[in-house]
């Protein structure tokens, strides 16, 4: 994290002065009611609506992975 909020990397990569975390609180408090929930079930009439969907599985995400920890 300490790398990422190093100035010169800030400047690199057109941040600006936005400070790097690694897990946004703002995020995490929003999925709060989101944890251990199977979204299995809903998407197949979603596909069937036409509608995109982009299925995430983060095998190595600390927050996201397939075993639903």
């Amino acid at each position: 994290m300490k790398l990422l909020n190093e100035k010169t990397v800030k400047e690199a990569l057109g941040v600006g002065d936005l400070e790097f975390v690694s897990c946004s609180k703002i995020v995490y408090d929003a999925l709060q009611q989101d944890w251990m929930k199977n979204h299995e079930v809903d998407i197949p009439s979603l596909l069937e609506e036409g509608i995109k969907v982009l299925i995430y599985v983060g095998e190595f995400d600390l927050l996201c992975n397939w075993l639903g920890e």
